[in-house]
């Protein structure tokens, strides 16, 4: 008999249900179920024989998921033979003294269904465990049990019930085949009280939670609350819920003030959500002994918030940066997390996700604190992140200065460059400390991740967009030069990251020295060229040009004699080998050459060997050059 699986079902599905018809149990359905304010997962119900068929056959299924597909799986309501025989002996010994006491021989079968009773041996098994994309329930009853239980009926929803579906028939409901698997919903159920059992609301749970927080109230509502309902709404696509509620959330909901309480809806959600993550898990902790259902439930919220950013409603809303004060928050969510020596992948993913939001909604806030003792407690563990998710939180250490446009000109206040400036030796020294601890490991996959890792943290720094090139064809330099902080440390920062990562990058090394000649820092051009020669390497045919006409065409002032009487030698060094030069390179150097008087022979013989389309834009006389330069 074949089974219908629904498309969306988990990966192991199939063979979960093969072995289950190869166990002998009857009456499989499979089910897709999704709670409005969490994760679909897959459901699969099935019905034994009798209350042995339960436990061997839950047995089984673990052995089969342990041993054929690699799964440990999670038990409940198993009770094994050794379970029973101690609980029947218990059982016996008190029934023998009643026994006595009452002249009476207590039967074997009585003493089996007073067991059965207090125990509910072998009625119901639930089997649970990790599955792609979604989680799986196996649940085994037997048929009085599954009747009693009725599982499918707290999985309909009232608002949409299906045909042929009565909820006054819900003690005999439709067979399993005659339901439509794609069109539950999960709620929250239990199977302790008849009472709850049937209870249906007349709306979904996002509605009826959209109600109360809707309701006029002489308090506002707890973040929990709002995150929750935002949520489900942004789950389902309510886009025009999302901006009634937005109007109508209080200030004093997520501790803003005035001036900021009408934020965008995505970025309501993940504040909300810092605000009761930060909170809750203070006040909670993780060393108390409910610590891993707070860590689980912790997980699947920042889950879920992640997966709502790269969702459909990000197409609807853009999450906009606000002046929010993030220290408070970010420190008690630090201070919930297990010290150093106890943390686990679970908690840096924690960690991680948290960083990720508050970045998002709060890009200016730096709490290098946090990272730095991020960072450490990765490379004590071992476990590191993907490069592209630690990225995006290390930007926000490195963020250059904000730049406002007045009449179509970039234009930096006086106020924010000394705010930026006293920020950056705190940027800087954290990305000094980072690239430290994480150039030795496994985490890089090739020498070019290094090169853009380094690239990246370097131009947040320095500057705010790569080199481009101008209308007429001439390079427009990093404005790398803004405040007098960044002139000093940035020979120092590029040493660093050449000493530290060993990694070569040119066009690194041009943008650097293009913004050095600007600056007029020539010594320090000088000793980056000479760290270049010296590491031997090898910037390329454009680099070499560009950082000759740098040198040799800049509208500042006459560079110093000793600069290119000590960088010919260098310059050279760095051009590529066997290489003939282009008519830029070859102009470069004539120009340099032609404000010192003079030019050294093997340059000039490097000249000579360019092509003939390149010499006839020069001059023909060429000799002016002398061989006296050393």
């Amino acid at each position: 008999m074949s089974i219908e699986i629904p498309s969306k079902a988990a990966d192991t599905t199939k063979t979960t249900v093969k072995c289950l018809q190869d166990l002998g149990l009857k009456d499989i359905g499979v089910y897709v179920v999704l709670d409005p304010l969490g994760e679909e997962k897959t459901v699969i119900l099935t019905s034994a024989l009798s209350a042995k068929h339960v436990v061997s056959a839950g047995s089984e299924l673990i052995q089969f998921l342990k041993q054929k597909l690699n799964i440990l799986p999670k038990s409940d309501g198993l009770v094994r033979n050794e379970s029973l025989k101690i609980q029947r002996r218990r059982l016996r010994r008190k029934l023998s003294k009643l026994a006595v006491f009452a002249s009476k021989v207590v039967p074997e079968e009585d003493i089996d269904a007073a067991l059965q009773e207090k125990m509910g041996a072998g009625s119901w098994a639930m089997i649970s465990f990790k599955s792609v994309p979604n989680h799986t329930d196996v649940h085994i009853f037997t048929k009085d049990r599954r009747d009693e239980v009725d599982l499918l009926g707290l999985w309909i929803e009232e608002d949409h019930l299906l045909e042929g579906y009565v909820a006054e028939e819900r003690s005999t409901p439709k067979t399993i085949s005659q339901i439509d698997p794609e069109k539950f919903l999960l709620r929250n159920y239990s199977t302790t009280s008849r009472r709850h059992l049937h209870h249906q609301s007349s709306s979904s749970p996002v509605t009826d939670a959209w109600e109360i927080l809707y309701s006029d109230r002489n308090t506002p509502p707890e973040p929990q609350t709002v995150f929750r309902v935002m949520k489900g709404l942004c789950k389902d696509g309510n886009y025009e819920l999302l901006k009634r509620l937005q109007s109508r959330i209080p200030a004093q909901y997520c501790e803003l003030d005035a001036d900021n309480r009408y934020l965008d809806p995505i970025s309501l959600v993940l504040w909300a959500h810092i605000v009761y993550l930060s909170k809750h898990l203070s006040n909670h902790g993780i060393s108390k002994t409910h610590d891993m259902l707070i860590r689980r439930k912790s997980i699947d919220d920042i889950d879920i918030s992640a997966s709502i950013l790269s969702s459909a409603v990000m197409s609807k809303f853009t999450p906009r940066p606000t002046k929010i004060d993030a220290a408070p928050f970010v420190r008690s969510f630090f201070d919930s997390m297990p010290k150093r020596g106890n943390v686990e992948r679970k908690h840096l993913q924690i960690q991680l996700q948290f960083l990720r939001l508050l970045h998002t909604i709060a890009p200016r806030e730096y709490p290098l604190e946090s990272l730095e003792r991020f960072i450490y407690d990765m490379a004590a563990t071992g476990h590191l992140p993907l490069k592209q998710d630690l990225l995006a939180v290390l930007m926000s250490a490195a963020t250059s200065p904000p730049v406002e446009v007045i009449e179509g000109h970039e234009v930096l206040r006086a106020d924010t460059v000394r705010q930026w400036t006293k920020s950056f030796q705190r940027r800087f020294d954290f990305i000094r400390r980072f690239t430290t601890e994480v150039s030795d490991s496994l985490w890089f996959e090739d020498f070019h991740e290094i090169r853009e890792l380094r690239g990246i943290l370097l131009r947040a720094c320095i500057g705010d967009k790569p080199a481009n090139t101008t209308h007429d064809g001439r390079i427009d330099p990093l404005p790398v030069t803004r405040g007098k902080l960044a002139d000093e440390r940035l020979l120092e920062l590029s040493a660093f990251f050449q000493e530290t990562l060993g990694a070569q990058d040119e066009n690194l090394v041009v943008t650097m020295v293009i913004g050095l000649a600007i600056a007029k820092k020539w010594t320090s051009i000088w000793r980056l060229l000479e760290l270049c020669a010296m590491k031997e390497m090898s910037i390329g045919r454009p680099g070499v040009a560009l950082i000759c006409w740098s040198i040799a065409t800049s509208d500042m002032d006459r560079p110093k004699e000793y600069l290119l009487r000590s960088g010919w030698k260098i310059l050279m060094a760095l051009r590529p080998v066997d290489e003939k030069p282009s008519q830029e390179l070859a102009q470069a150097l004539y120009a340099a050459g032609k404000q010192l008087g003079s030019i050294p022979r093997d340059v000039a013989e490097f000249i000579e060997t360019a092509d003939e389309s390149c010499m006839n834009e020069m001059p023909l006389d060429l000799t002016w050059m002398t061989v006296n330069l050393r």
